[in-house]
């Protein structure tokens, strides 16, 4: 039989929590694998896997909140219901250099904001049916995250409101303005019936190049 630590590397998630492996009486295994620093303790019953070359006990190792932001959706709500946007999309295309104290992914079920040991998690209720998405992958699991063009709509948009300053929100849009398909973005802004996001990606490159 595998231990608990193989059966976690095996798996696609490397977010866990006690009840993802029935039968099994995981939390005590879970809190032991934590102090000799296999695990880190995210939050209260959850747990990400350390990589093997900064495993031991007291490891300073963290992975960026987006990874576990993503990781923690998934293990609650499967792969499919849940996906990052806003400045954590943006953050994974690139399109900002500096670190976030903050993740937002949306899920399927309102819930509040998670402190953990990488960061603060925001969840936002949204179907992610309804999103542009593409597939990405973190130092802990494989997912979704919004489009180049559905990121920058949300980011152009006055909802949810973001966790960055102004600034960061007007350089995250630059850059993925920059790099997105008119065409594309029209018709995303068109099916969603968000014209004022579209007016409002004009209006805030418009405000950058004033700036320049």
């Amino acid at each position: 039989m595998a231990t608990l630590l193989e059966e976690i590397v095996r798996r696609e998630n490397h977010v866990v929590r006690a009840g993802d492996f029935p039968g099994r009486r995981a939390g005590p295994e879970l809190r032991r694998l934590a102090g000799n620093g296999a695990l880190l303790q995210l939050a209260h019953g959850v747990y990400a896997l350390v990589p093997e070359a900064r495993r031991e006990p007291g490891t300073r190792w963290r992975p960026a909140v987006e990874a576990a932001a993503l990781g923690l959706a998934i293990a609650e709500y499967g792969r499919d219901a849940v996906a990052l946007i806003g400045p954590s999309a943006a953050r994974l295309h690139d399109a900002y250099p500096r670190a976030l104290g903050v993740a937002v992914v949306a899920v399927p079920k309102q819930r509040p904001e998670k402190a953990t040991t990488a960061g603060k998690i925001r969840f936002v209720l949204r179907d992610v049916e309804t999103l542009d998405l593409v597939r990405t992958t973190t130092e802990l699991t494989q997912g979704w995250m919004t489009s180049v063009e559905e990121t920058l709509l949300d980011l152009a948009g006055n909802w949810p409101r973001w966790p960055v300053s102004n600034a960061a929100r007007l350089e995250m849009v630059r850059l993925l303005a920059a790099r997105s398909s008119t065409e594309l973005l029209n018709e995303i802004g068109r099916r969603s019936r968000r014209g004022a996001a579209l007016a409002r990606v004009q209006e805030l490159t418009g405000e950058i190049d004033d700036q320049r």
